[in-house]
C-alpha cells in the first residue's frame, strides 16, 4: 500500500474547542451548588467523555492509498478499499467530501490540513478507478 498523501486534523481548531470547552466546565464549577447529585454526575460524565473526545480528535488523519482510503483515530481504524466504495459525494458550499460505502460512510471536512490537495488527488484516483462522484451544492439533495 503505498501512500499518496496524508492530511491530519488542523491543531488550532481543536485547541480553540478545548479552551471553550475548559470555560464551561469552569463555569460548571463556579455555578455548581451540590444540590442535585444526578446532574452533578452527568456533568462529570460529559467532562469525561468531551474530553477523549478531544484527545481523540488531535490524533485524527486520512490517509489516500492506490488501494483505498484508511482513517485513523486514537481508538477506531476505518479502511475502506476503492472495490467497495460506490460513491463519493463532494459539496462545494460546505467544504467536505463524503465517501460512501453500502451503509458507512467517512466524512472528510475543511477542517483537515491539505484539504484542497486531498480533494484534488482524490478525484484523480477515484476517476482512475471508475467510481462514482457526486457534485452537489446542498447536503440535502
Amino acid at each position: 500500500m503505498e501512500k499518496i498523501i496524508q492530511i491530519n486534523i488542523n491543531k488550532y481548531l481543536i485547541l480553540f474547542g478545548s479552551i471553550i470547552f475548559i470555560l464551561f466546565v469552569i463555569g460548571l464549577f463556579i455555578f455548581d451548588d451540590r444540590t442535585l447529585v444526578e446532574v452533578s454526575l452527568i456533568f462529570y460524565i460529559t467532562i469525561v467523555l468531551v474530553s477523549l473526545l478531544i484527545i481523540e480528535s488531535m490524533y485524527t488523519k486520512v490517509i489516500l492509498s492506490e488501494n483505498g482510503i484508511l482513517k485513523k483515530t486514537l481508538f477506531t481504524k476505518k479502511y475502506y478499499s476503492f472495490e467497495e466504495i460506490s460513491s463519493i459525494d463532494i459539496y462545494k458550499n460546505r467544504r467536505f467530501i463524503q465517501i460512501n460505502k453500502n451503509q458507512n460512510f467517512i466524512t472528510i471536512g475543511w477542517d483537515y490540513s491539505d484539504y484542497n490537495l486531498f480533494k484534488t488527488n482524490l478525484i484523480t484516483t477515484v476517476r482512475k478507478n471508475n467510481i462514482k462522484i457526486n457534485n452537489r451544492d446542498k447536503w440535502w439533495d
